[in-house]
C-alpha cells in the first residue's frame, strides 16, 4: 500500500490566510451544530455560566514595594489591574483600580489581553515622585505583545513614552529615561522561534530604531530575554542568552553600558529573573550534576551568584541548598523557588511529603531559617516575592481543597488575599496516589480522584503534561483540568486521573531527561500503562475512558488516540502539536528542538515519525471520537497542527470535530471568556463516555 500524501495539508499552516480561515469557518459551523446538539449541552452551559459568577481564577500577584494583582471575574473577563499599598504597620490598604482591560478593549476597539507574570515585576519602576510600568498587551491572546508606558500615579498612558509595537519583546527599566529592551522590530535580528536575538538601550525621547545595541545572540539561539537583578547600587539589568531550553548564558549590563558574561554554569533552570534575586544575589536551580567551588553537586541544587563584586568572579557562586536523597523541587522555578530582600524560599517534596524551606545568607554561608511542612493533601505555591522586603504571596490548594492565597511576612504573619469558594461537595470523593508499571518496568505514580461510592467501572478522564520538566499541580479546578467545567463531570459520577509520567519533574531533572528526544515514547508508555491499570483494576473500561490535554498535553492526547485507539472512548486535544516533522516551522517550535529533537536529523526523524499523531492516522482503524480545539491567534504552537490532524482524521473517516476560535491565543480554553467552548467540550465528553442524558 502506498504512503498517503500528507504534504497536501501543509497549506493549513498559514495562520491567517483567507483560504485557511474559510476552511476553518466551514469546519466550525459543522462542529458547532453537532456539539450544541449533545443532550447535556444546554444544561452544562447554564451551570458553567452560574459557576462563572462565583468561581473565579486565582489572581496573578506581583510584589514590588506595593502589591499588584490582575483579577478576573464574571464582570471583568479580561481582567482588571489593581494595586494595594502597604500601611505603616505592614497591613494592606484598599485595592485601587489601575486599569480595566475590558474598558480599554471597548475604548480602543482592539481585543487586548494584558500579559502579567513572569515579566511583570521587572516592568515596574518606583521613584520618589513617580511610578511607571511598562505594560504588555497582546491582541487576541497572541504571544506578540505591545509595550506601553503607564503612569501608575496619574493612572494613564504616558504620551510619547516608551511604546513599542507588537513583537515578542521584553523590556526592563534601567532608570526613568532608559530601558533595556530585547526586540526584533524594524529589521532587528530574530531567532527562528520569532523571538529577539539582540538587546538595546533605548533612551527616552528617541525612536526605537535609534536604540543602542549592547548585546547580540547567535542566529542558532532560541531567544534573548532580559531582567533586573540586585537592589540600590547593586541593581543591574541581566541579559539571558537562551541557546535552547537546557543551556543558557547570563550577561550583566553594567551602569557604564558595558556587558560581561557571568561565570555561571549553562545548565541553570531559570524561567524568569526578577523573582530570583535577593538584594545581593542571583538565585537559580541546577539542571545537571555540576562542580561548584571544587565540589560536585547533584541536579536540583540551588546556587546563588554574588552581585557585590567583592570576590573574584570564579568565587562568587555559592551553594544555597543541596537536596537530600529522593528530595526534589517538583514545581517549576516560577512558583517553587523565589527570593526576597535577604531570603530564598523553595518548595521541596520527598516521598510524598512537601515542605517549604526558608534560607538566609549570613556570615558568608546560606543557613536554613525555617522548614515548614505543607498541610496533608494540599500543595503550596510561591506566587510572588519582593526584593524590597521578605514578604511573600503564597497559595495553597488541593484537588478537593479550594485555593487560598495570602501575604506572609518573614515573622510568619499572614493576610488573606483570596479564597476560592467550594464549587462542589467534596465529601463524596476520595483522592489516592497509586502506581502502574510502564513498558520498561519503571513504576509510574498517578493521582486518582474517584467518587466514594461506585458501582462497577465508571467514566474517567485522564490528563497530564510531562514535558520540559513541568508537572501539572494538583490544584483545585486548575485550568489544565478544565477549570469549573470539571464540576459537572464530577457531580455526574465521573473520575479524574493525573499521571506523573517521565518528561515532568516529579522525581527531579533526571525524570525529565529520561523522556527527551529519542526517548519521548517512554512518556507515552507511562500514560498507556496507567490507562491499562485503570481498566485491569476495574475502575473504568475503554469505552468510558477519556483523555484530554492542552499544549504538550494536547500532543499527549493525540498520541493516545492514534497509538491506542482501542484503549480510549474519547479524545480532546487542545492547542496541540501533531506534526512532529514540521513543528520547528510552526509557531515558536524551533525553540523546542532540544526537548523533542531535530527532525532534520535522520535518526530523530525516524523517532519522531513513530509517534507523530498526524503521520500515524491509518485507514481501516477504528478511532475514538476526537474533539480538536485551537485559536487563530495561537502563535506559540501554531494553529496548523490542530487543523492538519483534524483534516487527516476526517480523510480516513474517523469521527472528529474541530473548532477554532478567532481569539484566545494558546489559552483559548479559559473558563471565564470561553464558557461556551468548555460547555461544548464537556457535553462531547459526557455524552460520549457516559451516554446521552434522558433529562
Amino acid at each position: 500500500m502506498s504512503s498517503p500524501d500528507l504534504q497536501k495539508w501543509d497549506w493549513l499552516e498559514a495562520q491567517t490566510a483567507p483560504e485557511c480561515l474559510a476552511w476553518v469557518d466551514g469546519k466550525n459551523e459543522n462542529s458547532k451544530a453537532q456539539l450544541d446538539s449533545f443532550s447535556r449541552f444546554e444544561q452544562i452551559h447554564e451551570q458553567l455560566q452560574k459557576l462563572s459568577e462565583s468561581s473565579f481564577p486565582t489572581p496573578e500577584f506581583c510584589l514590588l514595594r506595593d502589591l499588584f494583582r490582575i483579577r478576573k471575574d464574571s464582570g471583568h473577563k479580561y481582567g482588571i489591574f489593581e494595586v494595594s499599598k502597604f500601611r505603616a504597620d505592614g497591613t494592606l490598604g484598599d485595592w485601587e483600580l489601575v486599569l480595566d482591560i475590558g474598558q480599554l478593549r471597548e475604548t480602543e476597539g482592539r481585543s487586548w489581553e494584558i500579559q502579567g507574570n513572569p515579566f511583570l515585576r521587572q516592568s515596574i519602576l518606583h521613584l520618589d515622585n513617580s511610578s511607571r510600568i511598562l505594560l504588555r498587551f497582546s491582541e487576541g491572546g497572541s504571544d506578540l505583545t505591545e509595550i506601553r508606558e503607564f503612569d501608575l500615579k496619574a493612572r494613564s498612558f504616558v504620551s510619547n513614552g516608551f511604546n513599542a509595537e507588537p513583537d515578542r519583546a521584553i523590556a526592563t527599566w534601567i532608570d526613568i529615561d532608559h530601558v533595556l529592551i530585547a526586540h526584533g522590530l524594524h529589521g532587528a535580528p530574530k531567532a527562528s522561534t520569532g523571538w529577539p536575538l539582540d538587546a538595546f538601550i533605548w533612551t527616552r525621547g528617541t525612536e526605537l530604531t535609534n536604540a543602542k545595541r549592547v548585546f547580540s545572540g547567535s542566529s542558532r539561539d532560541a531567544m534573548v530575554l532580559i531582567g533586573s537583578v540586585g537592589l540600590g547600587e547593586l541593581q543591574r539589568s541581566l541579559i539571558l542568552r537562551i541557546m535552547d531550553y537546557s543551556h543558557r548564558e547570563y550577561h550583566l549590563l553594567e551602569s557604564d553600558g558595558t556587558v560581561h558574561k557571568l561565570a555561571l554554569p549553562e545548565t541553570i533552570k531559570l524561567e524568569t529573573v526578577s523573582s530570583h534575586t535577593t538584594s545581593t544575589h542571583l538565585v537559580a536551580l541546577l539542571n545537571e550534576e555540576t562542580v561548584i567551588l571544587g565540589k560536585t553537586v547533584p541536579p536540583g541544587t540551588v546556587i546563588a551568584y554574588d552581585l557585590t563584586n567583592s570576590l573574584p568572579a570564579e568565587q562568587r557562586t555559592t551553594i544555597v541548598y543541596t537536596p537530600e536523597a529522593n528530595e526534589f523541587n517538583i514545581k517549576s522555578t516560577l512558583d517553587g523557588l523565589v527570593a526576597g530582600y535577604s531570603t530564598v524560599n523553595m518548595i521541596l517534596a520527598k516521598l510524598g511529603k512537601e515542605r517549604r524551606l526558608v534560607l538566609k545568607f549570613e556570615d558568608g554561608d546560606w543557613k536554613t531559617v525555617k522548614s515548614i511542612p505543607s498541610s496533608p493533601g494540599a500543595s503550596v505555591g510561591l506566587s510572588a516575592s519582593d526584593i524590597h522586603s521578605d514578604c511573600l504571596v503564597m497559595t495553597e490548594s488541593g484537588l478537593l481543597s479550594p485555593t487560598r492565597a495570602w501575604l506572609e511576612s518573614l515573622d510568619g504573619k499572614q493576610q488573606l488575599l483570596f479564597s476560592h469558594p467550594a464549587s462542589f461537595d467534596a465529601s463524596g470523593f476520595n483522592v489516592s496516589q497509586q502506581s502502574a508499571t510502564s513498558k520498561d518496568g519503571t513504576s509510574i505514580d498517578f493521582c486518582l480522584l474517584l467518587p466514594k461510592k461506585t458501582d462497577g467501572p465508571i467514566s474517567i478522564l485522564m490528563t497530564g503534561y510531562a514535558a520540559f520538566g513541568s508537572t501539572l499541580p494538583l490544584d483545585y479546578l486548575h485550568p489544565m483540568f478544565g477549570g469549573t467545567s470539571l464540576v459537572p463531570w464530577l457531580e455526574a459520577g465521573g473520575g479524574l486521573v493525573v499521571t506523573f509520567a517521565r518528561g515532568g519533574s516529579d522525581r527531579g531533572e533526571s525524570w525529565h531527561q529520561q523522556a527527551m528526544k529519542e526517548n519521548r515514547q517512554k512518556s507515552y508508555d507511562d500514560f498507556i500503562a496507567v490507562a491499562e491499570k485503570l481498566v485491569t483494576d476495574g475502575h473504568s473500561q475503554p469505552d468510558r475512558l477519556g483523555f484530554f490535554g492542552r499544549s504538550n498535553g494536547g500532543l499527549l492526547a493525540a498520541v493516545m488516540g492514534t497509538q491506542r485507539p482501542d484503549l480510549f472512548g474519547a479524545i480532546v486535544s487542545d492547542v496541540p502539536m501533531t506534526d512532529m516533522l514540521r513543528y520547528p516551522k510552526m509557531g515558536m517550535g524551533a525553540a523546542w528542538v532540544d526537548e523533542y529533537g531535530d527532525p532534520e536529523d535522520p535518526n530523530m526523524e525516524e523517532a519522531l515519525l513513530k509517534y507523530s499523531p498526524f503521520h500515524n492516522v491509518r485507514e481501516d482503524v477504528k478511532y475514538p471520537p476526537f474533539l480538536i480545539t485551537v485559536s487563530t491567534t495561537d502563535d506559540r504552537v501554531g494553529a496548523g497542527h490542530a487543523r492538519k490532524l483534524a483534516a487527516r482524521l476526517q480523510e480516513v473517516g474517523a469521527p472528529v470535530l474541530f473548532y477554532e476560535d478567532r481569539e484566545g491565543g494558546h489559552g483559548v480554553s479559559d473558563s471565564l471568556s470561553s464558557t461556551t467552548l468548555l460547555s461544548r467540550r464537556l457535553a462531547f465528553l459526557m455524552d460520549t463516555l457516559m451516554g446521552r442524558s434522558d433529562g
